[in-house]
């Protein structure tokens, strides 16, 4: 399944001739474009599945997993000799209960050593339990798709060369490369869901 349809293309590019031999061909650089993200990500959307994944605790009251389907997390666990502190699912992060309170209480200036020693312990592998990655497509990578697809329709064109045409007196350039916002997007996804760069 690609991430843009047909129509979505259309719509970026009124010119292309109507037809379905067209339609096909707009189809393969949709899935192409789909592909691209999948390698450049290492996941692909629409693909969310129970299983587990490792999470380091950083010494803060935050455990962030790679992204998961909110209200899905079943389990935590430690290594022996280690507790699970009670916590709360909150905008994509696992939170300390401290008292009844989220995260930091009020007193934790009169004993930060208590407080670091209590939180998500820094370098200690927490193993989570929950549905990770993304049930839907979201609307950024969609426009992703469809700045990839145009890409790689137009650069057919142009025998995939840095220069598609002249216009005036000098060359207009083409950059076969990501585009700087779907460069930045990808790497948003990235990060949140790998936890990698």
């Amino acid at each position: 399944m690609s991430y843009a349809t047909v129509a979505d293309f259309r719509a970026y590019l009124e010119q292309i001739p109507v037809g379905a031999a067209k339609d096909v061909q707009i189809q393969a650089v949709l899935d192409r474009a789909t592909q691209v993200i999948n390698t450049e990500l290492g996941f692909a959307f629409g693909t969310a599945a129970a299983g587990t994944r490792i999470v380091y605790g950083d010494g803060t009251d935050y455990l962030i997993p790679p992204h998961f389907t909110a209200g899905s997390v079943t389990l935590v666990t430690v290594p022996s000799g280690y507790t699970v502190p009670t916590y709360i699912e909150q905008d994509g992060a696992l939170v300390i209960m401290r008292g009844g309170r989220i995260g930091m209480p009020d007193w934790w200036w009169d004993d930060v050593d208590y407080l670091m020693s209590t939180g998500w312990l820094s370098g200690l592998p927490y193993t989570v339990s929950a549905t990770f990655g993304y049930t839907t497509v979201p609307a950024d990578i969609v426009e992703c798709c469809l700045e990839i697809a145009v890409r790689i329709w137009r650069g057919r064109d142009a025998g995939f060369s840095d220069v598609v045409g002249v216009e005036g007196s000098g060359a207009v350039g083409y950059n076969g490369a990501l585009p700087a916002m779907v460069k930045r997007v990808l790497d948003h996804y990235k990060q949140t869901t790998t936890g990698v760069w």
